[in-house]
């Protein structure tokens, strides 16, 4: 018995030893935000800091908000990654906040969104709308670090969506301790010290420190977008009680459609297994002209002229082209301004 316990404890040592350097590591901040308070505090007096490219955005954001610097600001900004480089340079003379996170699903709109309503004052809303925040299937538990969040503004819509829990979330955290690939990453960041692969500026956007990501293979699957079974009830009918609210707002709000990449897009628009893109993209369109919101991009790169060598990867437009589109966001939000009111244009998405 003893010589078995002993061959279990030796087999058992690599693992937990392991798991202690990736708690101690901790490279995507799982546990230890320390480094994030850090860069919040960085940034009350610095225009940028530096950070890993995989901390935890949603706590970052969250954090952001307590700042005095951001009781009240002119535009905020809400979507996924493909709206992260939206700054206040697009917007002379205006402060902007910019809460975007990666992969952002309904969830992580509607907790920053609650998260905003509460902590800060703001004068106009840009929403990045993304069409898989309608997918059952996205897959992801990131927006689980704003739970409580999350569950405030169902309250707030009167939703009777179920409350969450963040269970999933610690399962997947733990995992990622004991994970060999964490451990990878540990090892990486150790390597680099404090080296950063993104700044991030005071007003909550990014630049992009690193080159872009290889190149996936042919066919491989879109983002987010597969697989994509089904519109998700629940998910329709929050985002038509949010939609709803908003356009009883006095807050002027503007939707913008990220861009796909032309190959990108011509996928989602022939390919049998993203059938839901297009049902996705209808229903978008029908909630937008049903509160007529000024909606101004577009997922068709054609509509907008924009060319492959716009984009950074498949989804994600370089940051110059993104401060281009801007161009149109302002003109629109100046022209509500100056007369009260924007016409849309036709039929965007």
């Amino acid at each position: 018995m003893t010589n078995f316990l002993k061959k279990i404890g030796l087999m058992l040592l690599p693992i937990l030893a392991m798991a202690s350097f990736n708690l101690s590591i901790d490279p995507q901040m799982l546990f230890n935000k320390k480094p994030l308070r850090h860069v919040v505090q960085e940034l009350e007096g610095r225009e940028t800091a530096e950070c890993y490219s995989d901390f935890d955005e949603r706590v970052f954001k969250k954090m952001l908000l307590q700042s005095p610097r951001f009781q009240n600001v002119d535009i905020l900004v809400l979507g996924s990654s493909r709206a992260m480089t939206i700054n206040g340079d697009a917007f002379p003379g205006k402060t902007v906040l910019n809460l975007a996170v990666s992969g952002a699903t309904l969830e992580d709109l509607l907790a920053l969104w609650q998260l905003a309503q509460e902590r800060i004052q703001y004068r106009e809303l840009i929403i990045g709308l993304d069409p898989w925040i309608l997918n059952p299937e996205h897959g992801d538990v990131r927006w689980k670090s704003l739970v409580a969040d999350y569950n405030e503004a169902l309250k707030k819509l009167q939703s009777d969506s179920q409350p969450a829990t963040d269970k999933s979330l610690w399962r997947s955290k733990i995992k990622e301790i004991f994970s060999p690939l964490y451990f990878k990453d540990s090892l990486m960041a150790l390597s680099k010290g404090k080296a950063s692969l993104l700044g991030v500026r005071q007003d909550g956007s990014v630049i992009y420190r690193s080159a872009p990501p290889p190149e996936k293979e042919t066919g491989a699957p879109i983002y987010k977008m597969s697989p994509f079974p089904k519109l998700k009830k629940s998910y329709k009918k929050d985002l038509d009680l949010w939609l709803k609210l908003l356009s009883k707002s006095d807050k002027p709000v503007i939707i913008w459609l990220p861009p796909f990449r032309p190959d990108t897009y011509e996928r989602l628009e022939s390919e049998s297994d993203y059938a839901m893109f297009r049902e996705a993209r209808l229903f978008l369109r029908t909630e937008c002209e049903r509160f007529q919101f000024t909606t101004l991009g577009s997922y068709n790169p054609s509509a907008l002229q924009l060319e492959t060598q716009d984009f950074r990867d498949e989804i994600h437009l370089k940051p110059e082209a993104v401060a281009e589109q801007m161009t149109e966001v302002r003109e629109a939000l100046d022209q509500r301004e100056a007369e009260g009111a924007v016409s849309p244009p036709e039929n965007p998405l």
